[in-house]
């Protein structure tokens, strides 16, 4: 796992319209590459946000993004390329993810997680990384958040 570069500005906008990765997206439609651009350039620059490309031999296979709030916490976005989903690489890059965000974002308390009820895929995934279990959202039954509480 490294920390993106502006070199990986294709791969991820590749890895955001494939199909797989749109469908368990909350905003499933493609993105085009002038909105992928301006995307990327603000997360790239943003002290609050930490974003990751996971790979295999060298090659990029996916992405993990912590997006920082004010009150000691981060939301979590993890992708990994269709051609290696179900091989314990997502389950691998979060564990690794959540050690380098702690060392660049020492406040960061607790990482949410938030998953689409029917993705049980990425929920066993967080909890083999150690995320406490699915609670419903209220206001969107069909959504799961799982959290990540930092130990002392």
């Amino acid at each position: 796992m490294r920390k993106a570069t502006p070199e990986d500005l294709m791969f991820l906008f590749n890895l955001k319209n494939e199909k797989v990765v749109l469908q368990w997206s909350f905003d499933q439609n493609p993105v085009d590459l002038e909105t992928h651009k301006k995307w990327f350039a603000k997360k790239i620059s943003d002290p609050l946000t930490a974003l990751y490309i996971v790979e295999n031999d060298g090659q990029a296979i996916g992405q993990v993004r912590f997006d920082v709030g004010p009150d000691n916490s981060a939301v979590i976005s993890i992708d990994i390329s269709s051609a290696y989903r179900g091989k314990g690489y997502g389950t691998e890059a979060i564990k690794e993810s959540l050690d380098v965000l702690f060392q660049s974002h020492p406040e960061v308390k607790t990482v949410n997680s938030f998953i689409f009820l029917a993705n049980t895929a990425s929920q066993r995934a967080f909890t083999k990384a150690g995320f406490g279990r699915a609670v419903v959202l209220p206001d969107h039954p069909d959504r799961v958040q799982m959290a990540y509480e930092r130990s002392s």
